[in-house]
Protein backbone atom coordinates (compact mmCIF):
# COMPACT_ATOMS: atom_id res chain seq x y z
CA UNK A 1 0.00 0.00 0.00
CA UNK A 2 1.27 3.44 -0.88
CA UNK A 3 1.73 6.05 1.81
CA UNK A 4 -0.50 9.13 1.77
CA UNK A 5 2.47 11.34 1.06
CA UNK A 6 6.05 10.58 0.23
CA UNK A 7 8.83 13.01 -0.54
CA UNK A 8 11.70 11.72 -2.63
CA UNK A 9 14.78 13.90 -2.95
CA UNK A 10 16.05 13.60 -6.49
CA UNK A 11 19.84 13.48 -6.88
CA UNK A 12 20.61 14.42 -3.28
CA UNK A 13 19.00 16.81 -0.82
CA UNK A 14 20.06 19.95 -2.66
CA UNK A 15 18.07 19.03 -5.77
CA UNK A 16 14.35 19.54 -6.42
CA UNK A 17 11.91 17.63 -4.22
CA UNK A 18 9.43 15.23 -5.78
CA UNK A 19 6.04 14.99 -4.10
CA UNK A 20 3.85 11.94 -4.66
CA UNK A 21 0.25 11.88 -3.50
CA UNK A 22 -1.83 8.74 -3.68
CA UNK A 23 -5.45 9.77 -4.34
CA UNK A 24 -6.83 6.35 -3.35
CA UNK A 25 -5.09 6.44 0.04
CA UNK A 26 -6.25 10.00 0.66
CA UNK A 27 -9.82 9.07 -0.26
CA UNK A 28 -9.81 5.96 1.96
CA UNK A 29 -8.37 7.95 4.88
CA UNK A 30 -11.05 10.62 4.56
CA UNK A 31 -13.80 8.01 4.18
CA UNK A 32 -12.55 6.21 7.29
CA UNK A 33 -12.65 9.46 9.29
CA UNK A 34 -16.17 10.16 8.00
CA UNK A 35 -17.23 6.65 9.04
CA UNK A 36 -15.85 7.25 12.55
CA UNK A 37 -17.72 10.55 12.78
CA UNK A 38 -20.99 8.94 11.63
CA UNK A 39 -20.62 6.06 14.12
CA UNK A 40 -19.80 8.49 16.95
CA UNK A 41 -22.83 10.62 16.00
CA UNK A 42 -25.07 7.54 16.02
CA UNK A 43 -23.68 6.57 19.43
CA UNK A 44 -24.43 10.08 20.65
CA UNK A 45 -28.02 9.88 19.38
CA UNK A 46 -28.44 6.51 21.08
CA UNK A 47 -26.90 7.82 24.31
CA UNK A 48 -29.23 10.84 24.32
CA UNK A 49 -32.27 8.58 24.58
CA UNK A 50 -31.00 5.56 26.52
CA UNK A 51 -28.25 6.67 28.91
CA UNK A 52 -28.75 8.83 31.95
CA UNK A 53 -25.14 9.64 32.86
CA UNK A 54 -24.68 13.16 34.26
CA UNK A 55 -22.02 14.21 31.72
CA UNK A 56 -23.38 12.45 28.62
CA UNK A 57 -24.48 15.76 27.08
CA UNK A 58 -20.81 16.80 26.77
CA UNK A 59 -20.05 13.68 24.72
CA UNK A 60 -23.19 14.14 22.61
CA UNK A 61 -22.32 17.76 21.80
CA UNK A 62 -18.75 16.75 20.96
CA UNK A 63 -19.86 14.29 18.24
CA UNK A 64 -23.18 15.80 17.08
CA UNK A 65 -23.02 16.56 13.36
CA UNK A 66 -25.89 19.06 13.76
CA UNK A 67 -23.92 21.45 15.98
CA UNK A 68 -20.78 23.51 15.47
CA UNK A 69 -17.45 23.87 17.30
CA UNK A 70 -16.94 20.12 17.80
CA UNK A 71 -15.17 17.14 16.18
CA UNK A 72 -17.27 17.02 12.97
CA UNK A 73 -16.68 20.75 12.48
CA UNK A 74 -12.96 20.27 13.06
CA UNK A 75 -12.93 17.53 10.42
CA UNK A 76 -14.85 19.69 7.96
CA UNK A 77 -12.46 22.58 8.49
CA UNK A 78 -9.45 20.28 8.14
CA UNK A 79 -10.82 18.73 4.92
CA UNK A 80 -11.26 22.18 3.38
CA UNK A 81 -7.75 23.12 4.50
CA UNK A 82 -6.35 20.02 2.79
CA UNK A 83 -8.35 20.88 -0.35
CA UNK A 84 -6.89 24.39 -0.24
CA UNK A 85 -3.36 23.06 0.09
CA UNK A 86 -3.85 20.66 -2.83
CA UNK A 87 -5.33 23.44 -4.99
CA UNK A 88 -2.38 25.69 -4.14
CA UNK A 89 -0.03 22.85 -5.07
CA UNK A 90 -1.74 22.47 -8.45
CA UNK A 91 -1.48 26.24 -8.94
CA UNK A 92 2.21 26.12 -8.11
CA UNK A 93 2.73 23.27 -10.58
CA UNK A 94 1.05 25.34 -13.29
CA UNK A 95 3.29 28.31 -12.52
CA UNK A 96 6.40 26.11 -12.72
CA UNK A 97 5.25 25.04 -16.21
CA UNK A 98 4.78 28.71 -17.15
CA UNK A 99 1.00 28.26 -17.28
CA UNK A 100 -1.60 30.36 -15.49
CA UNK A 101 -2.02 29.21 -11.92
CA UNK A 102 -4.41 32.06 -11.06
CA UNK A 103 -7.64 29.99 -11.11
CA UNK A 104 -6.07 27.36 -8.86
CA UNK A 105 -4.74 29.92 -6.40
CA UNK A 106 -8.16 31.59 -6.44
CA UNK A 107 -9.82 28.29 -5.53
CA UNK A 108 -7.17 27.68 -2.86
CA UNK A 109 -7.99 31.09 -1.36
CA UNK A 110 -11.73 30.31 -1.39
CA UNK A 111 -11.18 26.96 0.34
CA UNK A 112 -8.86 28.41 2.99
CA UNK A 113 -11.47 31.10 3.66
CA UNK A 114 -14.18 28.44 3.98
CA UNK A 115 -11.93 26.42 6.31
CA UNK A 116 -11.39 29.42 8.57
CA UNK A 117 -15.09 30.32 8.36
CA UNK A 118 -16.13 26.80 9.34
CA UNK A 119 -13.93 26.77 12.42
CA UNK A 120 -14.65 30.36 13.50
CA UNK A 121 -18.40 30.40 12.69
CA UNK A 122 -18.03 33.72 10.88
CA UNK A 123 -21.07 32.90 8.73
CA UNK A 124 -23.16 32.48 11.89
CA UNK A 125 -22.20 36.00 12.96
CA UNK A 126 -23.78 37.32 9.74
CA UNK A 127 -27.22 35.81 10.41
CA UNK A 128 -28.47 38.45 12.86
CA UNK A 129 -27.31 41.60 11.04
CA UNK A 130 -28.40 40.37 7.60
CA UNK A 131 -31.75 39.08 8.90
CA UNK A 132 -32.47 42.39 10.66
CA UNK A 133 -31.35 44.50 7.70
CA UNK A 134 -33.18 42.55 4.97
CA UNK A 135 -36.05 41.19 7.15
CA UNK A 136 -35.48 37.64 5.91
CA UNK A 137 -37.47 34.54 6.78
CA UNK A 138 -38.48 31.23 5.24
CA UNK A 139 -35.91 30.04 2.72
CA UNK A 140 -33.57 32.84 3.84
CA UNK A 141 -33.96 32.12 7.57
CA UNK A 142 -30.23 31.37 7.60
CA UNK A 143 -29.51 34.81 6.20
CA UNK A 144 -25.76 34.25 5.76
CA UNK A 145 -26.55 32.49 2.48
CA UNK A 146 -27.41 35.86 0.89
CA UNK A 147 -23.95 37.52 1.09
CA UNK A 148 -22.20 34.20 0.47
CA UNK A 149 -24.50 33.54 -2.52
CA UNK A 150 -23.70 36.96 -3.97
CA UNK A 151 -19.97 36.30 -3.61
CA UNK A 152 -20.42 32.85 -5.21
CA UNK A 153 -22.26 34.39 -8.18
CA UNK A 154 -19.61 37.08 -8.61
CA UNK A 155 -16.77 34.56 -8.42
CA UNK A 156 -18.60 32.11 -10.66
CA UNK A 157 -19.00 34.67 -13.41
CA UNK A 158 -15.40 35.90 -13.17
Amino acid sequence: MYPLLSIDPANGWSAAVSLKLNPKSILLTFLFIILLIVVANMAGIWARFYLQFPHIKSFIRLVDVDTEMNIPTLYSSFAMFVASALLALVGYMHRVRRESGFPWFGLAFIFIFLSIDESSEFHEMLVGPVRETLHTSGVFYFAWVIPYGIVAIVLGTA
